[in-house]
């Protein structure tokens, strides 16, 4: 498989998640940093997710999928330990044209999802293309230990000086330049 690295705007998107257990639990998580708006479906589900759904911050449905459910979703995690039932759920996301990523099913899957470093704006999508996701982890954790506080810093000022670039520059040449000398400035500090 080939992959397109894109980063997904999933404000206010509506995300399901079927499946509850410790990967849903995550995967869950990971949304609600997007600011999706995040509805479980699954008979049982980890106490983790019982606290999200007590603090309002995702919608929870007890229960076992049904064909269907996946009306309205911009996107689905099918998470269950059932082979079949995220067959089911890979199946209507298709019909659907729905994104589906089927946890530990690249081939199932639309999507799959990266390691993710977050610092303030700064986000590091690290991916071995399924192959080796405790690889990709370990490398997040090698750039969480490297990329300072300063370079977070750096992202912000980098930010407005470009909105100045936009300001200042009709001509696109003219507009990296400009960033590109800022840019190397801030390098060498």
């Amino acid at each position: 498989m080939a992959y397109y690295p894109i980063m997904l705007d999933l404000s206010n998107k509506k995300c399901l998640i079927v499946g509850g257990g410790s990967v849903a639990e995550r995967k869950a998580n990971d949304l609600l940093k997007a600011e999706a708006c995040v509805t479980i479906i699954s008979p049982k589900v980890t106490e983790g997710i019982e606290n999200l759904y007590r603090e309002r911050r995702v919608d929870l449905k007890l229960r076992e999928y049904q064909q269907g459910d996946l009306e309205g979703y911009f996107l689905v995690i099918a998470a269950t330990d059932v082979p079949e039932v995220n067959e089911e759920i890979y199946a209507e996301a298709c019909d659907r044209g729905i994104l589906i990523n089927t946890v530990d099913q690249k081939e199932r899957s639309m999507f799959i999802s990266p390691a993710v470093l977050r610092k303030g704006d700064l986000i590091i999508a690290i991916s071995t293309s399924g192959k080796s996701p405790l690889l990709a982890r370990k490398i997040k954790q090698f750039l969480d230990d490297v990329i300072s506080d300063d370079i977070v810093n750096i992202v912000y000022k980098l930010g407005d000086i470009r909105d100045d670039a936009k300001a200042r520059f009709d001509n696109i040449e003219d507009r990296i330049r400009y960033y590109e000398d800022v840019i190397k400035k801030y390098i060498r500090e």
